[in-house]
């Protein structure tokens, strides 16, 4: 009686762990497809690119474009290309750019009876956006072959992104540009100053070489509710090394590939300018006061036509002002 007793026992463990087995398998299925629909779901209805910005490495190089000119340097060689950073939504900002300052391809310059002639071309820089039809942009580039877009969300917390995609763009697709500018789509852009007093032709090209409006011993924010917030453990250290503001800063090229190189390296911070002087830190180099004060500007400079015949940059301009205020410069010319 006892064998038969001890069989029923062993079977009935059997079973019980079969049991086990099966929801324990179905457990793991069940969080499986759990995992798989909330990625979808971040997928499909997140910002996608709260989770891209995180990893530079899949950032420029990875990330598809969805517009491209790769052969827009090629067609127009370029010395000097402006890199307009601009979002999807800002169409009568691009359109006025094209009629003022980035309609400008060539600056004559005369030192001591040589004379220099700069050729200039403009790229703007989009993420995409769900508030832009698609075909509307499409339509944009084939008009004016002027727009490079990448694969992820235009927002405010990925200038950074977008800064990276600029220069591995002009890395990848513009590189004998001698020296190239970062400058947003709200900015009054004086290229003839920018070339004759920034870029200076007759001078030896220089190298590792990034000016702007140069800001120094700036502190970080820590007030939660700015946009310019930055977490301790994002950047514990309590001042900002030097850097140029976003708004518009001018670069030798030769610093796009170092950029590039070292970025992975270094902490990912959603301020594209202080990121990129985290960068030029890393490797060594300083960003430089301008060749004169206030060239460049991060702020709206009150409008005359001579205060804005003698700068490089202004800063928070609507379209109709850029308009505006470009025509009365080139029109008085002679007042100033």
């Amino acid at each position: 009686m006892k064998l038969p007793l001890k069989n029923n026992n062993y079977s009935h463990l059997q079973v019980v762990f079969f049991i086990n087995i099966c929801v324990c398998l179905l457990v793991l299925l069940f969080f499986m497809k759990l995992t798989t629909s909330w990625q979808n779901f971040q997928h499909k209805f997140l910002d996608r690119d709260l989770i891209v910005t995180r990893e530079l490495n899949s950032s420029s190089s990875r990330i598809n474009y969805l517009l491209n000119e790769k052969w827009k340097c090629q067609n127009e060689m370029p010395y000097l290309i402006l890199l307009v950073i601009s979002r999807p939504s800002e169409r009568t900002a691009r359109q006025i750019i094209r009629q003022t300052w980035g309609g400008i391809s060539r600056v004559k310059v005369t030192y001591l009876k040589r004379y220099f002639e700069v050729k200039i071309t403009h790229m703007f820089m989009l993420g995409r956006s769900h508030d832009v039809e698609q075909e509307d942009i499409e339509l944009e580039s084939r008009v004016n072959k002027d727009i490079v877009q990448q694969d992820f969300m235009d927002t405010y917390r990925n200038l950074t992104l977008k800064t990276m995609m600029a220069l591995q763009w002009l890395n990848n697709f513009c590189p004998q540009a001698v020296y190239a500018m970062k400058v947003d789509s709200d900015v009054f852009l004086n290229v003839q100053n920018l070339v004759r007093k920034v870029l200076r032709p007759e001078l030896p090209r220089r190298h590792n070489y990034l000016t702007g409006y140069y800001m120094e011993n700036f502190a970080p924010v820590r007030d939660r509710r700015s946009k310019w917030y930055v977490s301790e453990d994002v950047y514990a250290p309590k001042v900002y090394p030097p850097f140029c503001s976003g708004t518009g800063y001018f670069f030798s090229t030769d610093l796009t590939s170092k950029i590039i190189d070292i970025a992975p390296n270094v902490t990912y911070i959603e301020l594209e300018d202080v990121f990129v002087s985290l960068c030029l830190k890393k490797i060594g180099i300083e960003p430089q006061a301008p060749p004169q004060p206030k060239l460049f500007n991060n702020f709206l400079v009150p409008y005359t036509p001579c205060a804005y015949h003698q700068i490089v940059t202004s800063h928070g301009l609507s379209p109709n002002q850029l308009l505006l205020y470009w025509t009365g410069v080139f029109q008085n010319l002679l007042e100033c």
